[in-house]
C-alpha cells in the first residue's frame, strides 16, 4: 500500500493538469466566441533576456511606397514634358495620310472600316492596330485637331514606361537601377518622334503589344 501510495498521487496530479489545461481551453473557446478574439500578430516581442521590445514595421510596405513614389515621378515628368502637344497641330508628314486626307479614318469604327484596317497597306504598312486606335480618337474627338490624337500616343508612352519599369523591377528587384533605366527611356528625346508626332502611334503601339 505504501508504494501504491505516490503512483495514485503521480495520477492524481496528472489528471488535475488535465482538467486545468481542458479549462484553460475551454476559457480561450469561451472568449474568441464572445468576440474577443486575441490578436494575430503581437505588436511586441522579447528579446533573448526576456525584454519587451516593439516589432519592427515590415520592410515590405515601405518598398511599395518607394516603388509607387517612383512611378509617380515618372508619369508626372512625361506629363511636364509632353503637356504642349495639346495644342499641335497636323503636320505634312504623314500626319495627312493617317488622319487627315484618310476617308476611312475620319468615319470612325464601324465594320467596314475594320475591315479595311485588316486588309490595307496603306503608308505601305500593314499595321490594323494603329488604325483602329486612330479610329477610336475619331470616334471619342472628333478629326478636326490633331491635338487629342497626340494625347493618346503620350497616355500609350505611360504606359510604356510603366510597364517597363514593372518588368524591370521584376527581372531584377532592384529599384534604384530598375528607376533610372526606365527613366532613360520615359525622358530620352528619341522618344518624342513616337509620342509627339500623331503618326508616330505605330511605335508606341508596337512597344506596348
Amino acid at each position: 500500500a505504501e508504494r501504491r501510495a505516490p503512483l495514485a498521487q503521480q495520477v492524481q496530479r496528472d489528471v488535475r493538469g488535465q482538467a486545468r489545461a481542458l479549462r484553460s481551453a475551454f476559457g480561450a473557446c469561451s472568449t474568441r466566441g464572445m468576440g474577443e478574439s486575441r490578436p494575430r500578430f503581437s505588436p511586441t516581442r522579447r528579446d533573448a533576456s526576456g525584454r519587451i521590445r516593439p516589432r519592427r514595421e515590415s520592410s515590405i510596405l515601405p518598398a511599395v511606397r518607394s516603388r509607387i513614389l517612383v512611378a509617380l515621378a515618372l508619369v508626372a515628368a512625361i506629363v511636364a514634358i509632353y503637356a504642349p502637344v495639346r495644342d499641335h497641330a497636323f503636320v505634312e508628314w504623314d500626319d495627312p495620310l493617317y488622319v487627315r486626307d484618310n476617308p476611312a479614318v475620319k468615319q470612325g469604327l464601324s465594320l467596314d472600316n475594320v475591315a479595311w484596317a485588316f486588309t490595307s497597306d496603306t503608308a505601305y504598312l500593314w499595321h490594323p492596330l494603329t488604325w483602329l486606335s486612330l479610329m477610336l480618337d475619331v470616334d471619342l474627338h472628333g478629326s478636326e485637331h490633331a491635338g487629342p490624337f497626340v494625347l493618346t500616343n503620350v497616355a500609350l508612352h505611360v504606359a510604356n514606361t510603366l510597364t517597363l519599369l514593372a518588368l524591370l523591377l521584376s527581372l531584377t528587384g532592384r529599384l534604384g537601377p530598375s528607376a533610372v533605366a526606365t527613366a532613360l527611356f520615359a525622358l530620352h528625346p528619341l522618344r518624342v518622334e513616337s509620342v509627339a508626332w500623331l503618326s508616330g502611334r505605330k511605335h508606341a503601339l508596337a512597344g506596348l503589344f
